[in-house]
């Protein structure tokens, strides 16, 4: 929470709660660093890890183009792990195709060292374009070459020139169909650039080289699409093989959705159905509420990590939370009246709470006490000059009476 402190501000308003809001110079990959041991990266599990980075990814930059290389950045890091084994698999089953080597660190991702590789086995034009497609948007350019090498006569390859395209091994196909953005089927070559991908691959082709060029939105609703065609091509291929009464040998590749990083960037991306929020940590998603504007967060979510600041004895901070909620007042209120915070001068000079709400919170907290004479003394505290009068007329005087008038003459 101090680190909340640093990032947001409080404008005081007279008699009434401030109005809070994040500074403009907010920035959110404060919250989680596992080199700054910062709180939110304590022994967290993995999978709660890429949720905190991926929220970095897409909350810090502030662009759409920087947004989808931060993205593009992360999920390199994220499939990186499977990269060798992907390479030795594919070179032990083509062993003649010089273009694995390019195609697995593009698949992954790793376009400069696809650029190197690509340029090693002289096709210069294809490295130059995987290099340059991340930063420029050249899908048009790229398209008319690819059109262009697919269009060209059969000829013998020669070491001066660009082969042609019915000179080119399988994988160096794939890879020109991949930086062109075309992952279906090819009724030419009778392959898909998706054939034997894993989903979180697929996904990446999508986010790496979609041709919705910076708009992760997009790119990701492209990734939808095409599992919806996958999906309706499935069905029907099974009902094909339940007719024939056969076994179907498909296996589609299609996403967990029970992995959380999976459902944050749906999410993000305005598909929420699969988003079990629930199982997302409260001061991630909290924060969320607050960074990502619009957003579909329901408000109880941040009142559970409000309540769970005050289960672990940060009652002020609890307050100072409740800033930010729509019913803010009435929260702070209930916190106020339960008695558990501390440092009023703090409430009041830093966090700017009104003294009346301090003084009507200690009032209402005599009265529960049945401490009556300490709750008129609260409410003129506080300058709520009504509730006194009433405190003064149906509780001090009436508990006055009852001690010198009633008792005595019982005892006697």
């Amino acid at each position: 929470m101090k680190l909340f402190l640093q990032q947001t501000e409080v404008k005081p308003r007279h008699d009434r709660l401030p109005t809070a809001k994040l500074r403009d110079t907010a920035d959110f990959s404060v919250y989680y660093s596992p080199k700054e041991k910062t709180p939110a990266a304590k022994e967290l599990p993995i999978e709660q890890q890429h949720l905190w980075t991926l929220a970095i990814a897409l909350l810090t930059p502030d662009t759409e183009e920087k947004q989808l290389l931060s993205l593009r950045k992360w999920y390199s890091q994220l499939v990186q792990p499977g990269l060798q084994y992907f390479i030795e698999r594919n070179t032990k089953k083509y062993p003649d195709d010089p273009f694995v080597s390019v195609f697995a660190h593009l698949v992954f991702g790793q376009r400069q060292k696809a650029a190197e590789l690509a340029q090693q086995q002289k096709d210069f034009m294809l490295g130059l374009y995987i290099c340059h497609s991340e930063l420029k948007d050249l899908n048009y350019i790229i398209e008319e070459q690819f059109h262009s090498l697919k269009d060209q006569p059969q000829q013998q390859p020669s070491s001066e020139k660009q082969t042609s395209w019915h000179h080119m091994s399988v994988h160096q196909k794939k890879c020109w169909y991949l930086i062109a953005g075309q992952f279906g089927y090819s009724t030419t070559d009778h392959f898909a650039v998706t054939d034997g991908l894993y989903w979180q691959l697929i996904l990446g082709l999508y986010i790496w080289y979609g041709t919705s060029y910076g708009e992760p939105v997009d790119l990701n609703r492209d990734y939808n699409k095409m599992l919806e065609k996958e999906a309706a091509a499935n069905a029907m291929l099974e009902l094909q093989h339940m007719h024939l009464g056969e076994a179907s040998s498909t296996e589609p590749s299609l996403p967990d959705s029970g992995i959380l990083w999976y459902q944050l960037l749906q999410w993000w991306c305005g598909d929420s159905k699969i988003a079990d929020l629930q199982a997302w940590p409260l001061e991630l998603l909290w924060l969320l509420s607050l960074y990502k504007q619009p957003n579909n967060i329901d408000p109880l979510f941040a009142n559970l990590w409000i309540e769970e600041l005050e289960k672990e004895d940060f009652a002020n901070f609890a307050i100072y939370a409740s800033l930010f909620l729509p019913d803010a007042e009435q929260k702070i209120e209930h916190i106020l009246r339960n008695g558990e915070w501390s440092d009023e001068d703090t409430l009041i000079t830093q966090y700017h709470i009104p003294k009346r709400l301090i003084q009507k919170a200690k009032a209402l907290n005599a009265h529960d006490e049945w401490d009556f004479e300490a709750e008129y003394k609260h409410l003129l505290d506080g300058q709520l000059l009504d509730e006194a009068k009433l405190a003064l007329i149906y509780f001090v005087i009436p508990k006055l009476f009852e001690s010198k008038f009633i008792l005595p003459a019982i005892s006697f």
